[in-house]
This record gives C-alpha cells, sequence and structure tokens, in this order.
C-alpha cells in the first residue's frame, strides 16, 4: 500500500485534504453529524504529525483505515442522493470530491 511508504508528499497531500475538509464542515446545517465528522477529521490531522515524528507502521494504518472510510461514506452519499445532490451532515461548501481526494492521495 502506497501510505506504508513514508512518503512526506503523500502525508502532505492527505492533511491538506482533511484539514480542507475539516475548515469547510458547516456544524450548523450538519449539527452533530457535522461535529462527528469534525472529530474525526481532527483526529486524522493529529495522527498524520505522529507518522511524520514516528514512521509508526500501525499509526499509518489507522490513518489508512479512517481516510478509507470516510471515503466509503462520501461515495455511498453521493450514490444515494443521485450523484448530483449537496452531501448532507455538513458537507463543505467547496466539496472536495471522492476522485480529488483519491488523486491526492494516490499521487506522489
Amino acid at each position: 500500500h502506497r501510505w506504508l511508504q513514508p512518503s512526506t508528499l503523500i502525508r502532505q497531500k492527505a492533511r491538506r485534504m482533511v484539514t480542507h475538509l475539516y475548515t469547510t464542515l458547516d456544524t450548523e446545517k450538519g449539527g452533530q453529524a457535522a461535529a462527528n465528522l469534525g472529530k474525526m477529521y481532527s483526529w486524522v490531522i493529529a495522527q498524520l504529525s505522529i507518522i511524520e515524528a514516528t514512521k509508526d507502521v500501525e499509526q499509518i494504518e489507522a490513518v489508512v483505515t479512517a481516510l478509507n472510510n470516510l471515503r466509503s461514506g462520501w461515495v455511498e452519499l453521493k450514490v444515494r442522493q443521485g450523484g448530483g445532490a449537496k452531501a448532507a451532515a455538513g458537507a463543505p461548501e467547496r466539496k472536495l470530491d471522492h476522485e480529488t481526494a483519491d488523486h491526492l492521495l494516490t499521487t506522489a
């Protein structure tokens, strides 16, 4: 898996993607779901800092799992909404679609 290669560029792209998602959450519209997403995004950002310092494979795998689950959720939401509706749960106004997220995670 590409994340198992301790690449600074990949971590920077992941941090940029998750930071974008975190800073564009609308907690007023998204309520508790947006607050929960914010906690998860915050955790991922913190874990990326730990990974930079330790290169701990278990930490890397935990973040990869979280990001994969996040992506799966956004894909499922997009499918349920017919692919064109704005995502619920406080989705960012300037949303980062899953294709862009995949690109950020897989290009080095």
